[in-house]
């Protein structure tokens, strides 16, 4: 929470009910970079004076978008009022976090002080992978030759079958083969995630290979550029990259990510900087922040090129 919150003044007459303070979220499961809107909501009577502090840029293991305060309303039929901490927050791991209690001071019209808390709110982070895309085939028994009488025999009739299945192979080949086509590559936010997961929960910072690291989570961005805008991505440079932003006018926030982004990376691969655990985590979620304010338009790719093959 930012210490610098702003002082929320309302005066008032008789001293109540003390307030109410609830929290919830907009669902409890999202998809690994999804924005998720938390809510604190803080009923009182007049006369109370809070401390309105808003989130700072992250909340435990949550990167924090926005936070800010609602002007206060009078709740209908009652003498409260309400005002909100409307929050969005995004999660670029998998797995079940915990957003914490939020606190909020205030004192009541007798200058009291006192201190109001949230519960706890659980969340599911997951796959953008449908379910069972990753799921691996069950294991088969190993097969075991067995010794017998006939061993021999069969090992030489198993050697003139393989002598005559290679014979008929190249013959077959040398007429000319017609080989299966290639699957269709993945599309492009489906890739970028898979790339940035298994370059996450590799073992290369823990193997002190940080320019390594570094040189792959940017060749993975600029794959991931160049499929989006249709541009050969993987043999542009940084600085053509953001020369190319720059012209197709994106927002002023993406530009700046990417700024910081390459800055970063170029840092520790051409400068031979060694870069703390902080700025490790911080230029994974400028990727995945990337990835998600792209992430609009790659659907919309999807779905025009889902329209054309059907």
């Amino acid at each position: 929470m930012r210490t610098a919150g702003f002082i929320f003044f309302l005066t008032c007459a008789v001293l109540g009910r003390d307030p109410i303070v609830t929290a919830r979220v907009d669902r409890s499961e999202a998809n690994v970079g999804d924005t998720v809107t938390y809510i604190v909501e803080l009923h009182f009577e007049r006369g109370w004076n809070f401390d309105l502090s808003t989130l700072g840029d992250r909340l435990a293991d949550a990167v924090v978008h926005q936070s800010r305060w609602s002007k206060a309303v009078s709740v209908p039929d009652t003498n409260l009022l309400k005002v909100e901490l409307i929050s969005t927050l995004s999660w670029y791991r998998l797995g079940e976090f915990t957003i914490p209690p939020f606190q909020i001071k205030g004192s009541n019209p007798d200058h009291e002080d006192a201190v109001f808390e949230t519960r706890e709110i659980e969340i599911t982070i997951e796959s953008v992978l449908e379910e069972g895309d990753e799921a691996l085939s069950d294991s088969k028994p190993q097969i075991t030759m067995q010794e017998f009488p006939l061993a021999a025999s069969i090992i030489g009739a198993l050697l003139v079958l393989l002598i005559v299945a290679c014979f008929l192979w190249r013959r077959y080949r040398a007429k000319g083969s017609v080989e299966a086509p290639e699957p269709p590559p993945l599309p492009p936010l489906q890739e970028v995630n898979i790339r940035m997961r298994d370059l996450v929960n590799s073992s290369i910072l823990k193997e002190g290979e940080y320019k390594k690291f570094y040189v792959e989570i940017s060749q993975i961005m600029h794959h991931f550029f160049g499929r989006v805008f249709s541009i050969p991505g993987d043999e542009m440079t940084s600085f053509e990259f953001e020369e190319f932003f720059a012209d197709t006018k994106m927002p002023g926030e993406f530009l700046e990510k990417n700024s910081d982004f390459n800055s970063l990376c170029d840092r520790v691969k051409f400068a031979k900087y060694e870069p703390m655990e902080s700025e490790n985590n911080e230029v994974v979620n400028l990727a995945y922040r990337l990835i998600h304010i792209l992430k609009p338009q790659c659907v919309e790719q999807e779905e025009v090129n889902h329209d054309e093959i059907s």
